[in-house]
């Protein structure tokens, strides 16, 4: 049976909210099951990118999905630069992302296709998740409303659920891994 490991990374740094390592391991290629999460309270951007880098040793990830906007750039470029998981991160967030590793070309992905990636394979049960009060407490903290520019998704406790959301998109991965380590 093949399976390959993602991460989701909300970051945060020494305010009020948490950094989140959501840590789902994909099923052939169609269902997720969680492996772990991570949670970092009041950590400098710099603790935030060995803490991937260790856990990228141990579960050897296929891709890390950072949000880079604000401040997890700063991890981000961390990431880029070292050899162990410049091939493997990607950053969503919530606006665009990169189709190719110059920059050049650019497909936006909104919060919203995101959101709905992780409602689809919850509602078609093809994700296994923890039982565990922190989950259930940011999925329910989730809020929408329509406006004049679209759907606007916002809550208080949303950090769980922004990695979750991150660590899902990998189904909509088919990259082959053609690289030796």
């Amino acid at each position: 049976r093949q399976t390959d490991r993602f991460l989701g990374v909300d970051i945060a740094r020494l305010g009020e909210y948490d950094t989140v390592l959501f840590n789902l391991e994909r099923l052939n290629r169609k269902t997720l099951r969680q492996i772990d999460m991570k949670i970092l309270k009041k950590t400098m951007l710099t603790e935030t990118a060995r803490m991937i880098l260790t856990e990228d040793r141990h579960q050897n990830f296929k891709r890390i999905y950072i949000d880079d906007g604000g401040l997890g750039a700063g991890v981000l470029d961390i990431l880029l630069e070292d050899e162990q998981t410049r091939r493997k991160v990607e950053a969503i967030n919530n606006s665009s992302r990169s189709l190719n590793r110059e920059d050049t070309q650019k497909k936006r992905i909104l919060k919203e296709d995101l959101y709905t990636n992780l409602l689809r394979i919850m509602e078609q049960k093809k994700i296994q998740l923890f039982d565990d009060e922190e989950i259930v407490h940011s999925l329910r903290s989730i809020q929408y409303e329509y406006t004049n520019k679209g759907i606007r998704i916002f809550g208080r406790y949303t950090h769980i659920t922004e990695a979750l959301i991150r660590a899902a998109w990998c189904l909509h991965d088919k990259r082959l891994k053609i690289w030796c380590a």
